[in-house]
């Protein structure tokens, strides 16, 4: 079937474990591949939170123990489309030890600041490696990505995706590929573009907006509209 046929799935689907749906989805067919990730993550956060790395045995098991027995400590994340189903740790811990590095390049103000705001970024070729290293970056706590076009093989000479996605909304591909690696972060495909019907509401709350889109009405309209709500 040709992907631009397909539902077009772009968002993860976030399990408590103790979620009855996440016992339904385990004992169904949908999970092609599971991977359960808790302990090596909760070990390196650990580490992240104390530079000695706790060479005590004892006293590193004990704060492991103490994450663990939040209810907020993990989470299943189901990929739809990949058949993907994988134990992590809940937002608030996976996201600080995913930004750990950031740590001494900016502040941790600085980066609340950053995961705080909303991203808007029109045309997903050049655009895609945008968003994706923003969201690597943890930059942007809501992504609104808009591109009505589909992958095609000319495109992968500036827009790193496989070759079976050909045919693939760009939005709903960036989506999924930030999806893989921040799966809490929120991310709106709007997958007819930018278009008259939809500025206003695309412009909605935005803090900053990206052109990479090749169609000079909607490059001018963008402009106009950022200068009209002073939006950078």
């Amino acid at each position: 079937m040709n992907n631009a046929k397909r539902p077009e799935l772009a968002t993860p689907v976030v399990f408590a474990p103790s979620d009855e749906a996440l016992q339904d989805l385990r004992n169904s067919d949908s999970v092609w591949a599971k991977a359960d990730l808790l302990d090596t993550q909760l070990e390196a956060l650990i580490n992240v939170r104390d530079p000695r790395r706790l060479a005590d045995a004892e006293e590193r098991a004990k704060r492991i123990a103490q994450l663990r027995s939040t209810p907020s400590c993990s989470r299943w994340v189901y990929y739809p489309w990949s058949g993907q189903l994988v134990h992590i740790l809940g937002p608030e811990l996976y996201e600080e030890l995913r930004l750990a590095r950031n740590r001494h390049k900016i502040t941790a103000q600085e980066q609340r600041t950053l995961t705080s705001i909303t991203v808007g970024i029109v045309g997903l070729s050049v655009g895609n490696a945008i968003a994706t290293t923003l969201a690597l970056e943890g930059v942007g706590g809501h992504l609104k990505l808009a591109d009505h076009d589909h992958l095609d093989t000319s495109n992968i000479n500036r827009l790193r995706a496989p070759i079976h996605e050909v045919g693939r909304n760009k939005a709903v591909l960036a989506a999924r590929q930030i999806s893989e690696f921040a799966p809490y972060l929120q991310i709106s495909p709007i997958v007819e573009g930018l278009t008259d019907e939809n500025l206003d509401a695309f412009f909605q709350d935005l803090d900053v907006v990206i052109d990479e889109c090749d169609d000079f009405r909607i490059k001018y309209r963008i402009r106009e509209e950022a200068r009209r709500r002073k939006i950078p």
